[in-house]
């Protein structure tokens, strides 16, 4: 059944969470000393992605080897720092080419998109393999269509997962001017070689599929931001999946209240029975204030079964663009938005977590952000990381760019039956509220604390198990700890 869930309301469904932790800012890839050193208008971050120890940063406007050439920088966590580990760069290099438009990494390998590559025709682009042996990463093979021409961006997003690689190439005119495709590749045990090219089944002019691509296992997603089903440039997604000898698209995701200019498939991702599409241009929290949508699988079709906006979304914020799962853990960047007061542009992204339901656990912004950084461009997730990109960061040079790690901090509570010793009512609330606790629970210390982890409010200890909180706070997601004997317990709030 469909739940359109707006996450303030969203926060009730995990009134009884006692399990928390929190993510915080790890480095700065930026500030790292290696050969690569940011300099003005290189979009450092225009991609990320990260797999285990090792994240990649693309640099598509890095003057490295001829202008604008572009390049990649391979970074490894070494069980205590984060260090410089390659500069990847094509063997056949051009300027103009921007390699780094679009990277992604999984395991020991990983794939560079060079979205103006000219083999083939002005901006028909390419996309590279690299695989690393030790500390060494080298280019294995270089990725063009059996069918490429001037144009059509080939590799302007890419996504690998172990033995297949997707490239979108959304300015391919099969159906006319930009419908777009998308091409799988596949690893043989020796070369990697394309499978098959993939096509929606009602392809159209100005669709731009394949303007965002994902893989997992045997299930690809295609975006296509212009699809025009509802009214103009409302968007769709495609999902196809691998039978064993080819790839049939399965179905067509539409969102449930699409509307013009929406850009629903502009940003997707999967992960095993869940697909992600984001829609930026939706305006549930003003124009442009963004959302996405989550589709599961029930063995027999895709459902949508969640629409998510960010707890605080406003105007301009482009919320899901873009946005990345694993497992339970989905993390959607609004990079237009005001982060912590920075600015407008200055970005922000939200980590939802999935406990039955899709909720917002947590906003992030960096320390040091500022207006137009667009942090929130670009996202990867793997395990308790995640890497966030701010191609518009100006540490180095105006739009020098920069690259974030985040990682996730230890439990704060641990206490499996929280919900029976720890009620709030009710909640949303106007800032005034009651607590109960159990009679075993022996309060000694509470606060209120915001998604960024700040402090804003200090409670007086109760003398009694049943009490009264009066609070004036800006509305938002805030969550109540209460330091006891044996530990901490946690609660969301939601002030109204």
């Amino acid at each position: 059944m469909y739940k359109t869930i707006l996450l303030a309301v969203g926060m009730l469904l995990l009134t009884n969470l006692s399990l928390m932790a929190q993510w915080s800012e790890e480095i700065k890839l930026s500030n790292i000393s290696g050969s690569y050193n940011p300099a003005i208008d290189d979009h450092l971050g225009e991609d990320v992605a990260v797999s285990g120890n090792y994240a990649i940063v693309g640099v598509p406007l890095y003057d490295g080897l001829a202008n604008l050439a572009g390049a990649a920088i391979v970074y490894f966590y070494n069980g205590s720092n984060w260090v410089e580990q390659a500069v990847l760069n094509p063997l056949d290099g051009q300027e103009f080419d921007q390699f780094g438009y679009s990277v992604d990494i999984d395991g020991s390998t990983a794939v560079v998109g060079a979205w103006y590559e000219y083999e083939l025709g002005t901006q028909a682009g390419a996309a590279y393999v690299f695989e690393r042996t030790g500390t060494t990463w080298t280019q294995t093979q270089k990725l063009t269509a059996s069918d490429g021409a001037a144009s059509d961006v080939f590799a302007s997003s890419v996504s690998i997962s172990g033995s297949k690689i997707i490239i979108g190439s959304p300015m391919d005119d099969d159906a006319g001017s930009s419908s777009g495709s998308a091409y799988v590749f596949s690893f043989d045990g020796n070369s990697w070689f394309e499978q098959q090219k993939l096509t929606a089944s009602d392809e159209a002019s100005g669709d731009f599929f394949g303007g965002d691509v994902d893989i997992h296992g045997d299930i690809a997603v295609i975006g296509a931001r212009g699809n025009d089903d509802v009214p103009t440039e409302s968007g769709s997604a495609y999902v196809f999946r691998f039978g064993g000898l080819t790839w049939a698209e399965e179905q067509k995701l539409l969102s449930s209240d699409l509307s013009q200019q929406d850009y629903f498939g502009f940003s997707v991702t999967v992960w095993d029975s869940t697909v992600v599409v984001g829609a930026y241009g939706d305006d549930d929290n003003g124009s442009l204030s963004g959302s996405a949508y989550v589709f599961d699988f029930n063995g027999a079709s895709w459902i949508e079964s969640q629409k998510l906006t960010a707890s605080d979304g406003e105007d301009s914020d482009q919320f899901s663009r873009p946005l990345t799962i694993e497992n339970d853990r989905l993390v959607i960047g609004a990079k237009w938005n005001e982060g912590n007061g920075f600015g407008s542009g200055s970005g922000a992204a939200y980590i939802f977590e999935r406990d039955g339901t899709w909720v917002e656990q947590q906003k992030i912004f960096p320390a040091d952000g500022a207006e137009t950084d667009s942090f929130g461009g670009a996202l990867g997730v793997s395990g308790d990381k995640i890497v966030v990109g701010a191609l518009g960061n100006d540490e180095n040079g105006s739009n020098s760019g920069a690259a974030y790690i985040y990682r996730l901090s230890g439990v704060i509570s641990s206490q499996e039956n929280a919900k029976d010793d720890f009620a709030i009512y009710p909640n949303p609330t106007n800032g005034r509220f009651r607590v109960q606790l159990g009679n075993s629970i022996i309060a000694q210390q509470l606060e209120l604390i915001d998604m960024t982890g700040k402090t804003c409010s200090v409670i007086s200890v109760p003398q009694s198990a049943n009490f009264e909180i009066d609070v004036d706070l800006d509305s938002g997601i805030y969550f109540l700890h209460v330091t006891h004997t044996d530990g901490v317990l946690v609660q969301r709030v939601v002030l109204k």
